[in-house]
C-alpha cells in the first residue's frame, strides 16, 4: 500500500514538473520585446557578454564596462548607454522605460515613447516632435539632464516638474531636509527632501562630445532607415 502511495506522488510530481517545462515556451513567447541590441562594445546583458542582434526583455539588465558603449534600438527610439552605465528595462504602460544606476544616456525618441528613471525623477519628452537628450548620473543625489532637440519634462521623485527647453542644460540635486525652524541641514530627518535645478551651461556646448556623436549616429541611423525597414517589434 505504501509504496503504491509513493509511486502515485511521484507520478503526480513528474506530471507537474512536466507541464511546467511545456509552459515555459508559451510564456518566453508571450513576453514583448522591449527592443534590441544594434552595437555593443564591452557590454553586458544581465551579467553575461552582450551581443549585437539579441531581443532585450522588461527586467533585463544592460551594463558597459569603463570605455564600453551599447546602443539600443526600439522601433523609432534609440538608447545609448555611455561609459560604466547600468540600467535595467522596464514598460510603463505604452512607453519603454530605462531605469538608470549609473553612468549616463544619451536618447532619441519619438513622443510618449521612451522615459529615463533616475534616483531624482523621470526624464521624458515634452512635445509633439522628436526628442533627443542626455541623462548623467554624476552622484547618488545629484543627476544633470541636457536637451540637445525638442524639449525635456523631469517629473521630480519631489512631486514638482521641471521643463527643460531644446539648448539648455540643468544639473539637479537634492536639497537636504532641514530642522525645526528652519534651522541647519539635519541629514536624515523631516519630509520629503526638495529637488534644486541649477542651469549649468546651453546644452550644444555642454554636450560637444559624447552626445554629439550619438546625435549624428542617431541622425545617419534613421537616414537609412528611410530606404530600408529598421522597425523592430
Amino acid at each position: 500500500m505504501r509504496s503504491t502511495v509513493i509511486l502515485g506522488a511521484r507520478s503526480c510530481l513528474i506530471g507537474l514538473l512536466a507541464a511546467s517545462l511545456l509552459n515555459l515556451p508559451t510564456m518566453a513567447a508571450g513576453a514583448s520585446a522591449v527592443g534590441m541590441i544594434a552595437e555593443t562594445q564591452s557590454a553586458l546583458l544581465s551579467g553575461a557578454e552582450a551581443a549585437r542582434g539579441v531581443d532585450i526583455y522588461p527586467g533585463d539588465t544592460l551594463a558597459t564596462e569603463p570605455g564600453g558603449s551599447m546602443r539600443l534600438a526600439a522601433g523609432p527610439n534609440q538608447i545609448y548607454l555611455m561609459s560604466a552605465t547600468e540600467a535595467t528595462m522596464e514598460r510603463d504602460g505604452s512607453a519603454i522605460r530605462a531605469k538608470m544606476d549609473r553612468g549616463t544616456i544619451d536618447f532619441s525618441s519619438a513622443p510618449g515613447q521612451l522615459e529615463i528613471e533616475t534616483p531624482l525623477g523621470v526624464v521624458r519628452g515634452d512635445g509633439n516632435g522628436r526628442t533627443f537628450a542626455e541623462v548623467a548620473i554624476l552622484n547618488p543625489t545629484t543627476i544633470q539632464v541636457s536637451a540637445l532637440e525638442g524639449n525635456l519634462l523631469v517629473a521630480g521623485a519631489d512631486g514638482v516638474t521641471k521643463s527643460i527647453a531644446a539648448g539648455e542644460t540643468y544639473e539637479a540635486s537634492f536639497e537636504p531636509a532641514r530642522g525645526p525652524n528652519n534651522g541647519p541641514p539635519v541629514q536624515g530627518v523631516g519630509g520629503p527632501r526638495h529637488i534644486r535645478w541649477h542651469r549649468v551651461i546651453a546644452a550644444a556646448v555642454i554636450l560637444g562630445g559624447s552626445a554629439l556623436v550619438s546625435y549624428l549616429l542617431y541622425n545617419e541611423f534613421t537616414e537609412s532607415c528611410s530606404k530600408i525597414d529598421c522597425g523592430h517589434k
